[in-house]
């Protein structure tokens, strides 16, 4: 008798000692205090964002920032939980700077990744490779986006719409694409030095003015527009732009 009286007793201080544990991790202690970030996005990414959100039509399409892997992606099942638990580790703490889905279903349609100079670091280049792999024995089409100071906004859209159709996305399942290097990445350095924006400090890009006695007219627009609205009006020798089409604000 004494002996069950025993086990009962210890299964009670175990459960109190378990909910007491629970609610120590629950809640922030002394040691254990946060911050909050001020953005969720980098400069560099936050003006991308703006020039993404143009280029594509928001009624058909979504762009979600910053989405863990293990959110698009899952480890293909085997049978071996040691096995799957692994390839799930591979994936949980890495993230993808933007996720294109369809509006209505949010489907997941395309992957971009923003590479900036970090990415030709020996360590970069083979956490890059990885998720390539990944992406491509998943059936998810990659886009790398080479990180600018200047990015020609029609040129952006051709190549998003590309990827974006279905039938063309066969094409482009064995590697990522890039956005074409004749274009918006290889211009004259007082292009690539874009001005700040006068009003966020976010990265410019080069548009046209599209009707009135100004019509044809280059400036620099804020590449967070429509919820930026800063321009500088002195754009410099873009004469090797008149051949392309330059988006009108």
């Amino acid at each position: 008798m004494n002996s069950w009286i025993l086990i009962v007793v210890s299964i009670v201080v175990l459960l109190f000692l378990g909910r007491l544990i629970r609610s120590n991790l629950s809640q922030p202690s002394a040691d254990l205090a946060y911050e909050a970030k001020s953005t969720l996005l980098t400069k560099a990414e936050r003006s991308f964002y703006g020039v993404l959100s143009q280029a594509l039509d928001s009624t058909k399409y979504s762009i979600f920032a910053q989405v863990r892997m293990a959110d698009i992606l899952e480890p293909a099942k085997t049978g071996s939980r040691s096995h799957w638990q692994k390839a799930f580790n591979q994936i949980s703490s890495k993230h993808c700077d933007f996720v294109i889905c369809d509006a209505d279903t949010t489907n997941i349609r395309l992957i971009i990744e923003l590479d900036d100079s970090s990415h030709k670091k020996a360590k970069r280049v083979s956490r890059d490779d990885f998720i390539n792999e990944a992406f491509k024995q998943a059936g998810l089409p990659l886009m790398r986006v080479p990180a600018s100071r200047a990015y020609i906004l029609n040129d952006l859209r051709i190549e998003l719409l590309s990827l974006l159709d279905p039938q063309i996305n066969l094409k482009h399942a064995d590697e990522p694409a890039e956005l074409n290097k004749g274009s918006a990445l290889e211009v004259p350095p007082e292009i690539e030095q874009s001005p700040d924006c006068p009003k966020c400090g976010g990265v410019m890009v080069i548009r046209a003015v599209s009707k009135g006695n100004n019509a044809g007219s280059k400036f620099w627009g804020c590449a967070a527009f429509p919820k930026c609205r800063g321009i500088v009006s002195n754009v410099p020798q873009l004469n090797f732009l008149e051949s392309n089409n330059v988006e009108p604000m």
